[in-house]
């Protein structure tokens, strides 16, 4: 236990007096590189998070279990717009840190955007609506477009947004992200520099199109940032009406609180 030893007092050497001393046992090697990161300046807690962060990251890649594949898959959004994909990939996710399994979606198509056709990826959440009796539905969560590239290289691009609505403004580069996004940081860019016409300065993930686990984990986080976990709020009691109406426009007898109104806003994604 010589190396956990060293350890325990390089803690309390370098500003973590108030830490408990677990002992741990490390080897030699890795006592060093901890000791070179304190004085640095990094804290431990601040060396623990990011290795907790890759390993849940880790644990989530291995529960992303791929269901089955639906060849086309039609998707209609609040506004009466249909979007027909070419496909869709059914997974289980394994969210944290709640550790629940849900259902999610990822479509993949082609659209109109910033002035040409790209590649189009949507992922879809299963939702409980409590306007149907707890029937589920699947609600969009983050969407991807095709890098001017993608032709070559499969990449697609989605700005990391951190508001609650579906359009929210994205992080800009340089501003602090999510601690989540960290593991994530390799593959973030200025979306502007990737898609010809896209917001420059704005930061976007952009990773290749089968890269399912990091596509869920961008949409997980995405999912928490945005508080879908309830819908609460005027803002949600309107966007689950509309949703509602739309997903069961062909049951006549269907009434919202407002009566039947008209669906007319949170369309599909846009450029």
């Amino acid at each position: 236990m010589q190396d956990c030893l060293g350890w325990c007092e390089f803690m309390g050497g370098y500003g973590w007096p108030d830490l408990e001393i677990v002992q741990v046992e490390v080897s030699r090697y890795l006592h060093h590189r901890i000791e070179r990161l304190g004085k640095a300046g990094y804290s431990l807690s601040s060396i623990l998070e990011a290795g907790v962060r890759l390993l849940e990251f880790e644990w989530f890649k291995r529960e992303c279990k791929l269901m089955r594949e639906e060849q086309p898959f039609e998707y209609r959004w609040p506004n009466g717009e249909v979007t027909l994909f070419e496909k869709a990939l059914h997974f289980t996710v394994m969210e944290l840190p709640a550790e629940r399994t849900v259902p999610y979606i990822i479509a993949y198509g082609f659209r109109e955007a910033y002035g040409s056709k790209r590649r189009l990826v949507v992922v879809f959440r299963r939702v409980r609506m409590i306007e149907l009796g707890e029937e589920e539905v699947f609600l969009p969560v983050v969407d991807f477009f095709g890098t001017d590239e993608w032709l070559y290289t499969k990449l697609v691009a989605s700005p990391i947004r951190g508001g609650r609505l579906w359009k929210s403004n994205p992080f800009k580069i340089g501003e602090e992200l999510p601690d989540d996004y960290e593991v994530l940081e390799p593959f973030i860019r200025d979306y502007g520099e990737v898609v010809r016409g896209g917001e420059r300065g704005y930061a976007a993930l952009v990773i290749r199109e089968d890269d399912y686990a990091r596509i869920l984990y961008h949409a997980m986080i995405r999912y928490r940032l945005r508080g879908i976990l309830s819908f609460e709020g005027p803002y949600y009691e309107g966007l689950v009406e509309r949703w509602v109406l739309t997903l069961r426009s062909s049951d006549k007898s269907l009434k919202t609180r407002q009566g039947e109104s008209e669906v007319t806003s949170q369309g599909g994604p846009s450029s």
